[in-house]
């Protein structure tokens, strides 16, 4: 992480407009840059490359309940996203250990229908967590309450975000899941839990096909693991119909979320 003070007569943005300093940042593998203006912080973007610079909504989180587990703590946060506009919801599992001193992190993606809670409360990892000290995140599986008109589909919209940007009218202003997870969630962790910078991705289902193609392609998490993933989406008819609604009739950007391809073509 590098802190950059600008001179006399800037804001925080001209160093971060003007130096090019992000393709430095990119080649370096500098993930987390401060540009201070009467300490704000933002986050710019030049061409395909992000320097991090959190928002405030980043550090404002509100606790929506907390439960002593195996000695330690799970609690449901929500927050608002810029992402995906809309507040979004994730449930932690912090150790005792884990919160005095920093731990390893665990990012945990639900399948189809799910939410930030039903792995939280049914898997019992909480008591694997207190073996290894690890810190577990579970996100919710999609932005939820954004007044799209949905029907009753389980396998399209609310539950049902495949971890995917969305381009298409109806969805690309809230269904941004990729991008929420590599772009705003782990920064929202890094700034309010005490975590390391030993990071791992892993899923069941929906959830195990968002982690081996997140943690492929973005190369943010150290490890990278799956439950009965979904392997091949666009061979399936669901699939099919998901991408359809969620990416459009361009199979071409299909392609890019088809597993068997991410790590020879998507580097």
């Amino acid at each position: 992480v590098l802190f950059y003070l600008s001179g006399l007569t800037c804001t925080d943005e001209n160093f971060m407009m003007k130096s090019g300093i992000q393709s430095v940042c990119h080649k370096h593998n500098i993930r987390k840059m401060f540009s201070f203006r009467k300490a704000t912080k933002r986050r710019q973007k030049r061409g395909k490359q992000w320097i991090r610079c959190y928002t405030k909504s980043a550090k404002t989180l509100d606790k929506l309940s907390e439960t002593s587990c195996f000695g330690g703590k799970l609690s449901q946060f929500s927050h608002y996203s810029n992402v995906c506009n809309n507040p979004m919801k994730f449930s932690v599992y912090q150790t005792q250990k884990a919160m005095n001193a920093p731990s390893p992190v665990l990012f945990y993606l639900s399948g189809l229908t799910c939410t930030d809670e039903n792995f939280m409360m049914k898997s019992g990892i909480q008591s694997v967590c207190h073996k290894h000290n690890i810190t577990i995140i579970s996100p919710d599986t999609s932005p939820r309450d954004t007044g799209i008109e949905e029907d009753d589909s389980w396998d399209v919209g609310t539950g049902a975000g495949f971890y995917v940007d969305a381009v298409t009218k109806k969805w690309k202003n809230h269904f941004q899941m990729y991008s929420y997870i590599t772009e705003e969630l782990i920064d929202v962790i890094d700034l309010n839990f005490d975590v390391t910078a030993s990071r791992g991705i892993f899923g069941h289902s929906m959830g195990g096909h968002g982690a081996l193609v997140i943690g492929l392609k973005s190369q943010l998490f150290n490890s990278i693991s799956a439950f009965s993933p979904i392997c091949n989406p666009i061979q399936v008819p669901w699939g099919q119909k998901a991408f359809k609604e969620y990416l459009g009739e361009d199979k071409e950007l299909w392609k890019v979320l088809r597993l068997l391809m991410t790590n020879s073509k998507h580097k």
